[in-house]
């Protein structure tokens, strides 16, 4: 999954609850509006991923942390 496609505004249009959480079923959704649609393993995968409070479903700080973390280790390993 490339969480760096989607930014915490983005994300907003796939909050279909308004609770700011991407939960599985908003994240399937995503997933097949954005063509890559996913396994219903794959997703729990995928939100494992990016919990880090364990709640099972993702807030945008999390994804926005994910996000940043991924984005310096690859930006890193592409100056080598």
């Amino acid at each position: 999954m490339h969480w760096g496609s989607e930014n915490s505004i983005g994300l907003c249009r796939y909050d279909s609850e308004k609770d700011n959480f991407i939960d599985l079923m908003e994240l399937k959704l995503m997933m097949e509006k954005l063509g890559a649609p996913q396994t219903h393993l794959g997703l729990k995968n995928m939100i494992k991923e990016v919990d880090e409070d364990l709640d099972g479903k993702l807030s945008f700080r999390e994804v926005h942390t994910h996000t940043q973390t991924h984005t310096h280790i690859l930006t890193s390993a592409s100056r080598t």
